[in-house]
Protein backbone atom coordinates (compact mmCIF):
# COMPACT_ATOMS: atom_id res chain seq x y z
CA UNK A 1 0.00 0.00 0.00
CA UNK A 2 1.35 3.42 -0.95
CA UNK A 3 0.76 6.47 1.19
CA UNK A 4 0.66 9.94 -0.35
CA UNK A 5 1.94 12.88 1.64
CA UNK A 6 0.25 16.24 1.34
CA UNK A 7 3.28 18.27 2.40
CA UNK A 8 6.89 17.80 1.26
CA UNK A 9 9.32 16.66 3.97
CA UNK A 10 10.45 19.51 6.21
CA UNK A 11 14.15 20.45 6.15
CA UNK A 12 14.07 21.02 9.90
CA UNK A 13 12.06 18.05 11.25
CA UNK A 14 10.09 18.66 14.44
CA UNK A 15 11.24 17.46 17.82
CA UNK A 16 8.58 15.01 18.98
CA UNK A 17 8.11 14.46 22.71
CA UNK A 18 5.93 11.52 23.69
CA UNK A 19 4.30 12.63 26.92
CA UNK A 20 2.23 9.56 27.82
CA UNK A 21 0.81 9.16 24.30
CA UNK A 22 -0.17 12.85 24.17
CA UNK A 23 2.73 13.53 21.82
CA UNK A 24 3.74 17.13 21.27
CA UNK A 25 6.08 18.54 18.71
CA UNK A 26 7.95 21.77 18.23
CA UNK A 27 10.63 23.36 16.12
CA UNK A 28 13.89 24.82 17.32
CA UNK A 29 14.66 27.82 15.14
CA UNK A 30 18.33 28.70 14.81
CA UNK A 31 18.08 31.26 12.03
CA UNK A 32 18.27 34.37 14.25
CA UNK A 33 21.26 33.32 16.42
CA UNK A 34 23.11 31.92 13.39
CA UNK A 35 22.55 35.16 11.50
CA UNK A 36 24.09 37.07 14.42
CA UNK A 37 27.04 34.67 14.56
CA UNK A 38 27.76 34.72 10.82
CA UNK A 39 27.30 38.48 10.67
CA UNK A 40 29.78 38.89 13.53
CA UNK A 41 32.31 36.66 11.76
CA UNK A 42 32.33 39.01 8.76
CA UNK A 43 33.14 42.02 10.92
CA UNK A 44 35.59 43.11 13.58
CA UNK A 45 35.06 40.28 16.08
CA UNK A 46 35.95 42.21 19.23
CA UNK A 47 33.73 45.12 18.17
CA UNK A 48 30.82 42.77 17.43
CA UNK A 49 31.19 40.97 20.76
CA UNK A 50 31.26 44.27 22.59
CA UNK A 51 28.18 45.53 20.74
CA UNK A 52 26.19 42.30 21.12
CA UNK A 53 26.85 42.26 24.86
CA UNK A 54 25.80 45.89 25.31
CA UNK A 55 29.32 47.25 25.52
CA UNK A 56 31.29 49.73 23.48
CA UNK A 57 34.49 49.55 21.51
CA UNK A 58 36.91 51.97 19.97
CA UNK A 59 40.00 51.93 17.81
CA UNK A 60 42.89 54.33 17.92
CA UNK A 61 46.01 54.95 15.88
CA UNK A 62 48.02 57.16 18.23
CA UNK A 63 48.37 58.30 21.82
CA UNK A 64 46.09 61.29 21.34
CA UNK A 65 43.21 59.12 20.13
CA UNK A 66 43.83 56.67 22.98
CA UNK A 67 43.70 59.50 25.53
CA UNK A 68 40.48 60.80 23.99
CA UNK A 69 38.86 57.32 24.06
CA UNK A 70 39.95 56.79 27.66
CA UNK A 71 38.34 60.13 28.55
CA UNK A 72 35.07 58.99 26.96
CA UNK A 73 35.29 55.69 28.84
CA UNK A 74 35.91 57.49 32.13
CA UNK A 75 32.87 59.69 31.52
CA UNK A 76 30.72 56.66 30.75
CA UNK A 77 31.81 54.88 33.93
CA UNK A 78 30.64 57.82 36.03
CA UNK A 79 27.33 58.05 34.19
CA UNK A 80 26.25 54.44 34.03
CA UNK A 81 23.60 52.30 35.66
CA UNK A 82 23.04 48.59 35.91
CA UNK A 83 19.58 47.43 34.94
CA UNK A 84 18.26 43.92 35.35
CA UNK A 85 14.96 42.26 34.61
CA UNK A 86 13.23 38.92 34.74
CA UNK A 87 11.82 37.82 31.37
CA UNK A 88 8.06 37.34 31.25
CA UNK A 89 8.21 34.91 28.33
CA UNK A 90 9.17 31.31 29.02
CA UNK A 91 9.73 30.67 25.32
CA UNK A 92 13.31 29.59 24.60
CA UNK A 93 15.32 31.32 21.89
CA UNK A 94 16.49 34.78 20.94
CA UNK A 95 14.50 37.71 22.38
CA UNK A 96 14.80 41.42 21.61
CA UNK A 97 15.29 44.04 24.31
CA UNK A 98 14.59 47.73 23.78
CA UNK A 99 15.48 50.19 26.51
CA UNK A 100 14.37 53.80 26.31
CA UNK A 101 14.01 56.70 28.66
CA UNK A 102 10.39 57.83 28.50
CA UNK A 103 10.99 61.25 30.06
CA UNK A 104 14.26 61.84 28.18
CA UNK A 105 13.86 60.52 24.62
CA UNK A 106 16.78 62.66 23.42
CA UNK A 107 19.28 60.80 25.65
CA UNK A 108 21.30 57.92 24.21
CA UNK A 109 21.02 54.53 25.90
CA UNK A 110 23.82 52.04 25.34
CA UNK A 111 22.59 48.52 26.07
CA UNK A 112 22.46 45.08 24.57
CA UNK A 113 19.70 44.59 22.02
CA UNK A 114 18.79 40.95 22.70
CA UNK A 115 19.22 37.96 24.96
CA UNK A 116 19.12 34.20 24.59
CA UNK A 117 16.73 32.17 26.74
CA UNK A 118 17.59 28.50 27.18
CA UNK A 119 15.01 25.76 27.49
CA UNK A 120 14.17 25.04 31.11
CA UNK A 121 15.78 21.87 32.38
CA UNK A 122 13.29 19.15 33.18
CA UNK A 123 13.44 17.69 36.67
CA UNK A 124 13.92 13.96 36.29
Amino acid sequence: MRQAFKDPPHLNPPIVVNESAGATQGYFKLDAPLALIFGAMRKNTSAELATLSGGEWSSFDNGGELAQDLGVLTNHLRNSYVLSFTPTSAEPGLHTIKIRLVRHPDMIVSARSNYWAAEPESNK
